[in-house]
């Protein structure tokens, strides 16, 4: 069962939409995609047509033990999601020291997902470091870097390959990163030289680009992905490319129960 974690150093860049859409693509790929919300803004189910007054979630009282699959919701489009839940910043802050103090529960919620050997997990994640890493990035096969073609992304691209973004680990090995460059405008040269300078830096661990599109942020005031919504839309069609590399580079961790 592989795990994708979609994460960003800074917030505004687009984290969760593309998470939402690409566990979709995937899902259209033939895999079965659950979507978990690790950020308080509980914003994934947005894009599901699903409500967000009441939702439970993984920070929903989360000393009473309660197991994941109990909490799980199976979307129109297919992904299956486990909302980070409506609570109050106090609840937040409870999750985050009930993570610290149990190593290894987050593994533990997702055991009874392992037997789907065809279903991948993915992990909005929190901008910047956060309590939810030490378990995610151990379990992570890859880890999506989600970056806007400006100049502050660009300035941030050797720190962010050499981890500092990122929470430490003793053994000083972090799951493999794939970056992705959203909201392109071509019309703008700033764009194009960050762009192309983005393309000399990363070379092949670039995962693909999205262009800026109306009709994605129109989807997301429908409470849709974009591949729902607008299908045929430019941020669709890179979206969709996108996913066939992820589902490349998946593929071996997945490759017994795919058929």
């Amino acid at each position: 069962m592989p795990v994708v974690c979609f994460g960003s150093p800074k917030g505004g860049v687009g984290k969760t939409t593309l998470a939402a859409n690409i566990g979709v693509a995937l899902h259209r790929l033939g895999w079965r995609v659950l979507a978990v919300d690790f950020d308080r803004q509980n914003a994934l189910r947005l894009h599901f047509e699903l409500p967000n007054d009441g939702a439970r979630g993984i920070a929903s009282d989360v000393e009473s033990g309660r197991d994941w699959s109990d909490i799980v919701v199976e979307t129109p489009s297919g992904v299956f999601l486990i909302p980070f839940g409506t609570v109050p910043a106090a609840a937040n802050l409870r999750l985050q020291a009930y993570v610290s103090q149990n190593p290894g529960w987050i593994r533990r919620q997702l055991e009874p997902f392992f037997e789907y050997r065809d279903l991948v997990v993915v992990a909005d994640m929190p901008c910047g470091p956060s309590c939810y890493e030490a378990d995610l990035d151990a379990m992570a096969d890859l880890r999506i870097v989600v970056l806007l073609a400006d100049a502050m992304s660009l300035a941030m691209l050797p720190r962010l390959q050499n981890g500092d973004f990122w929470a430490e680990r003793p053994d000083d090995k972090h799951a493999a990163a794939g970056y992705v460059v959203n909201q392109i405008d071509r019309r703008r040269q700033l764009c194009r030289d960050v762009l192309a300078l983005s393309q000399d830096v990363l070379g092949d661990d670039l995962f693909g680009t999205v262009h800026q599109d109306e009709a994605v942020a129109e989807a997301v005031a429908c409470r849709l992905t974009v591949l729902d919504y607008a299908p045929e839309s430019v941020a669709s069609h890179d979206i969709a490319d996108v996913a066939r590399r992820l589902d490349r580079s998946l593929k071996p961790a997945g490759a017994e129960g795919r058929g």
